[in-house]
This record gives C-alpha cells, sequence and structure tokens, in this order.
C-alpha cells in the first residue's frame, strides 16, 4: 500500500515537538502547515514515488541502539546503515551505489527514514531550544504555513546512509546477509580513514582485508551474525571465541559425514539421532581433524608456531628411505659412476622424499597447532581451567585472528555447501 505523503510530513513534526520540554513550549508559534520541501525540485516527482511505495521490508538488531534496515522500491533492494561513509559507489562487489547521494532518491528515503523511525533523533543538551529556534519559532507565512528545506530537518536525527544492494549477492530478507553487508559497509569505511581504531581493538590493515575477505565469500552467511560479534567485540579473548565458535559450528558436520560414510544410512537421520541422544566427542580431535581437511592455508600453521607462539622448528625432520641413503652413499663415498638417467632417477627419488617429509612435518604441525588454538580457546572460556593465563599483543593477537579467518574461510569453502543440505545455517 502506497504511503501517505501528508501523514509522513505530520508525523516528523510529531516527534519533533514531542522532545520540546514545557519550558521551551511557550515560545512555539501556531501554523495550520508545516511543509517539507525538497532540496532539488526538479526531482520533486521522483523522491516523492520513493516516499509513496518504499518499503521496510527487514530489520536486524546490531546492537541496543543501532539497526540495519533493508528496504524495496521499484523491484530493487536498498538497505539503511546508521553512519556516514567516504565510501565510493561499488566499493565492494554487492554494493551498487549510494542513493542517498543520488538527487532522484535522497530525499524519499530521508522522508521515509526520519518518519518511521529508522533512525533515532539526535540527543543534545539544548534539544528543545534548537527544536523551537530553528523549527517550531518560525513565523508563518501570509497563508500560516511554514516551509522548511528537508536539510534543515535531518541534521536532528542521526546520520545514515542508503545504499541500493545487487540482489545476486545479497538477499536483504536474510538477516544474515544484512550482517555481511554491514560488516563490508563499516571495514571497508574504516579501513579507508586515517585512524582505524574506531573498533575497540587496534586490528592492523591486514587482518582487516582478511575479515572483508572472509566476509566477501557467500559461504560466510552461515556465520555472519558471529563475525559481526567478533568485529565488535572490546576484548581480544571475546573476538577469539567468537571466531572459534565458526570453526566448532562445523564438528557436527564432520560426525555426520564420517558416519554416513561407514554406516550408509541417509544424512538426515544421522543428524537427528546425534541430536536425540546429546552425541558430544573430544573436542580437541574434532579441531585436529578439520585442520587436517587444510591445505592451501597450511602454511600458515608454520607461521603461527614460529612467529606468534616462538616454538623453534627443531623437532621437524626429513626423512629418507634407506634404499635412497645407500644410493647417495655409493654414489658420494664410492665414487661410483652413473649415467644421467641414473642420476635423474636419484635426484627425482630425492624430491619426492623430501616433498613427503615436508608434507609430514606440515601435517604436525597443524595437529600441534589446533591443539594450540583449542588450548587458548579453554583457558578463556573457562575460569578454572588450568594454567588460564591468555598473555599476547596486540600484534600477536592480530597474527592469530588473521590465521584463524583464513581457517575459517577455508573450512567454509569445504563444508558450506553441506551446511546448506543439512539446513544447519
Amino acid at each position: 500500500m502506497a504511503r501517505n505523503i501528508i501523514e509522513t510530513i505530520i508525523n516528523i513534526f510529531g516527534q519533533l515537538e514531542s522532545l520540546i520540554n514545557d519550558e521551551e513550549k511557550v515560545r512555539i508559534i501556531p501554523a495550520e502547515k508545516r511543509i517539507i520541501a525538497p532540496s532539488n525540485h526538479d526531482y520533486i516527482n521522483k523522491n516523492m514515488k520513493v516516499l509513496k511505495n518504499s518499503n521496510v521490508i527487514n530489520k536486524v538488531l546490531l546492537n541496543y541502539n543501532t539497526n540495519i534496515f533493508g528496504l524495496s522500491f521499484d523491484n530493487r533492494s536498498y538497505v539503511l546503515i546508521p553512519g556516514t561513509s567516504q565510501l565510493e559507489d561499488g566499493f565492494s562487489p554487492g554494493f551498487i551505489l549510494k542513493a542517498t547521494d543520488i538527487e532522484q532518491f535522497a530525499d524519499g528515503f530521508k522522508l521515509i527514514a526520519m518518519s518511521e523511525k529508522l533512525v533515532a533523533i539526535k540527543s543534545e543538551i539544548d534539544l528543545s531550544l534548537l527544536l523551537v529556534d530553528k523549527i517550531f519559532g518560525l513565523q508563518p507565512n501570509d497563508n500560516k504555513e511554514v516551509i522548511y528545506d528537508i536539510n534543515e530537518i535531518v541534521p536532528f536525527y542521526a546520520d545514515f546512509e542508503v545504499w541500493e544492494i545487487d540482489q545476486k549477492i545479497f538477499d536483504i530478507n536474510n538477516e544474515n546477509d544484512l550482517f555481511r553487508i554491514y560488516i563490508l559497509w563499516r571495514i571497508s569505511n574504516e579501513k579507508e580513514t586515517e585512524n582505524r581504531h574506531k573498533f575497540s581493538l587496534n586490528f592492523l590493515f591486514n587482518t582487516l582485508e582478511q575479515y572483508v575477505k572472509l566476509t566477501q565469500n557467500p559461504n560466510s552467511k552461515h556465520i555472519a551474525k558471529v563475525l559481526f560479534r567478533a568485529v565488535s567485540s572490546t576484548s581480544w579473548e571475546h573476538c577469539y571465541l567468537e571466531l572459534y565458535r565458526c570453526i566448532e559450528k562445523l564438528y557436527t558436520i564432520y560426525h555426520i559425514d564420517y558416519l554416513q560414510g561407514q554406516l550408509k544410512m541417509d544424512t538426515n537421520n544421522i543428524a537427528n539421532s546425534l541430536e536425540n541422544i546429546g552425541f558430544k566427542s573430544r573436542e580437541v580431535n574434532d579441531v585436529t581433524k578439520l585442520f587436517k581437511k587444510i591445505s592451501t592455508n597450511q602454511y600458515l600453521f608454520k607461521k603461527l608456531k614460529e612467529e606468534v607462539f616462538n616454538i623453534k622448528s627443531s623437532s621437524e625432520k626429513i626423512s629418507l628411505s634407506q634404499e635412497t641413503l645407500n644410493n647417495l652413499k655409493d654414489l658420494v663415498e664410492n665414487n661410483t659412476t652413473a649415467n644421467e638417467s641414473e642420476i635423474s632417477f636419484l635426484f627425482n627419488k630425492l624430491k619426492k622424499e623430501f616433498t613427503r617429509s615436508s608434507e609430514d612435518n606440515l601435517i604436525e604441525i597443524s595437529e600441534k597447532m589446533a591443539e594450540k588454538l583449542y588450548t587458548i580457546r579453554c583457558n578463556i572460556a573457562h575460569l578454572s581451567y588450568k594454567h588460564n593465563h591468555v598473555d599476547y599483543d596486540d600484534e600477536q593477537w592480530n597474527n592469530i585472528i588473521f590465521i584463524i579467518l583464513n581457517i575459517i574461510e577455508e573450512l567454509y569453502d569445504i563444508y558450506g555447501k553441506r551446511l546448506e543440505e543439512l539446513s544447519l545455517i
């Protein structure tokens, strides 16, 4: 149903007038009509069309007083985001344009936001005084009307932006996609600012870049709310716990796939049975098994071990077969004459054995790092956990979070489709 323009305007002035205290109300000058005029008269009809025909179709609470809204207009999708940015159109895949910068749409969306309380009225010490001085204390014209430019009204409301969203990338009916949209908008905005410390935590640039990369990945829809809580955390420990939950979410999928392979049972029956019996395996084993699935980011475990936890690599060994060692001994010590093909064969054999040993070492490192990351999780989560102490500086935490984000992305690329099949989003 089309929105009534007159009721919209009356609604806005009613909200504002209700905030004037009794002391200032005596200075209000009555008017038969209060009219809000668009900032550009060339686009009145287009803005009124936006005002009449836009619909608020979804709302997600970000924190106790901040929301993001999904809007539809003319078969297109938009989001209203609290705050302001210097971001350009198309700054991230899925963000088409900033509608509140487009004169054909801006005023219509602003009127909707104010009238339907999508944004809050600013709390100022002298709000009543300002409302009377700038709005309700103005002298009406001969027709007993007061006409205001919309830009005289907007400053009384909290800042916001409206962006057109690509429907092929984001579904504004899905709250997870609204969380993804807000994460991308906020991180991208604050990465561009000179002072990136608007976050409670001192995230480094590459950590924020990895947050963006993960959130742009469609599989992040399975964990979008958790990612939002992580990046909004006020302590490194809480940020870490939230991200670790993304890994824990996959334990059940791993068990289901394993049992399906062993028992040849229907997947949903296995899932329901595990839930009904309250099945819980040893978590340190679960995370170790999951980490063995990692291939692309396996090198990061070595980085984590050596650069973050400062664990020396002396235990890493290169194992060669006895046959290969004997061949090398014959070649070196006995001055055995070998033709080119024999040398090439021995070289390729050495290369394969070195590669296998390196892979074995990486697997061993990944297992040790899985245990280490699980221990950190327990140290944070359990007050009485043995050796309950986590003490890393900002740089170490950034490295840990950066690596965890990479691991999460790869694991959800592996298991994202299964999550959808099992309806465990």
